[in-house]
């Protein structure tokens, strides 16, 4: 998985957009709060996950998904190491991280665009 596949998928979701994050990253946003984030140079992602979505991720590939230290990771905020992962895993893991930022709303539409 590229970093072009990972900010095609998370601007396919309903309402994302996508905006510069301290110089260095690109932030994907819905509702102005930021679910995601993309370090092209360190080839990483960032994802804010639930408690229990970052514990399930985690425990899949140790190595290459864990929390963030100190506080962000108990804050759901979780690493993806995206050329070592599938990317079955890597957009389903994107998709929760929308989903747990996003209003019912949005949520509701994304539902409806994948029926």
């Amino acid at each position: 998985m590229t970093q072009s596949d990972i900010a095609f998928i998370a601007r396919s979701f309903p309402g994302v957009i996508e905006t510069p994050h301290r110089e260095v990253m690109r932030a994907f946003k819905i509702g102005g709060r930021i679910f995601a984030t993309l370090n092209s140079a360190e080839k990483r992602c960032c994802l804010r996950l639930s408690e229990v979505d970052q514990s399930v991720f985690s425990g899949i590939d140790p190595e290459h998904i864990h929390p963030v230290p100190k506080a962000w990771g108990r804050y759901g905020w979780t690493l993806f190491y995206y050329e070592h992962l599938n990317p079955e895993l890597l957009q389903d893991a994107l998709r929760c991280a929308f989903l747990n930022m996003a209003s019912a709303k949005w949520a509701t539409k994304l539902d409806r665009a994948q029926q």
